[in-house]
């Protein structure tokens, strides 16, 4: 819970306690004087409260100061649950998912390929069916957002670096402080998704999952359709794995099945 006395029209002192003040005992929980930074001398107070359980704020002026004062008190959201790396959300293609990031905290590690400030972190978790791209953005989100990608179903660790991040998205769709990436992923291999803000900022987050699968005979997965794929595809036939069309059998009927597949550009 957030407490303060912003808007106040003196020196105010905010304290919380479980009973009553009494002699020798004031039952203090917490206070404050003075907020940080432009609140000047207006007091704030953040606490972990406990369900159930009474407490008594007391308003009261520094060195006897008087006045009008307004008090506010706000309830901070929970975390998410997905706010552990341990508890990730499974996400489809296709699909926008929304969330709040304003009670989360950080448990990933530092990134090293866009900057090593992201905090206040969410979890999600990827599989692809098949060999294709990956493409995430935050362009809906209402804060500075940073996006990391890693492989594995684990949580990452010092040893285990991103394979995608991004901070400002200047070249892809969303504005500027808003995050994308776009990665070549392998089927069956689950893949970690880390969102969160850029120095720990927080707010209303959106993130979108798009997925566009490989085209099939690129069969060395290089992105780019060459006479290579070709060469590459039948050394795995004559090897017995040039099971192109699925049938379950490495049959010439593979080798029609690529060719056309090829020579169509895989339209």
């Amino acid at each position: 819970v957030v407490i303060d006395t912003i808007g106040s029209a003196y020196d105010t002192i905010l304290s919380i306690h479980s009973a009553c003040p009494e002699l020798g005992d004031n039952h203090e929980v917490t206070c404050n004087d003075d907020a940080s930074g432009a609140f000047g001398t207006r007091s704030m107070i953040s606490i972990n409260v406990t369900a159930g359980t009474r407490y008594l704020i007391r308003v009261a002026g520094y060195n006897g100061a008087q006045g009008d004062y307004t008090l506010r008190i706000a309830e901070w959201p929970s975390a998410p649950a997905n706010n552990s790396c341990s508890t990730p959300i499974t996400v489809a293609a296709g699909n926008t998912y929304a969330a709040s990031t304003c009670g989360a905290t950080t448990d990933g590690p530092a990134t090293g390929t866009c900057g090593p400030s992201m905090g206040k972190d969410l979890w999600y978790r990827f599989t692809p069916t098949t060999n294709g791209t990956l493409a995430l953005d935050t362009c809906g989100s209402t804060f500075d957002t940073m996006l990391a990608v890693y492989p594995g179903a684990t949580c990452p660790g010092a040893v285990i670096g991103e394979i995608a991040c991004n901070d400002d998205s200047n070249t892809g769709p969303c504005p500027s402080t808003r995050a994308y990436v776009s990665v070549g992923v392998t089927a069956g291999i689950p893949y970690m998704i880390r969102v969160g803000g850029w120095n720990g900022s927080s707010g209303d987050l959106n993130l979108r999952v798009n997925f566009a699968a490989a085209c099939a005979c690129d069969w060395n997965t290089s992105g780019v359709l060459s006479v290579q794929d070709i060469f590459d595809f039948l050394a795995s036939y004559f090897g017995g794995s040039g099971d192109f069309n699925g049938s379950g059998a490495t049959t010439v009927q593979d080798i029609f099945d690529f060719l056309a597949c090829y020579f169509g550009g895989c339209a």
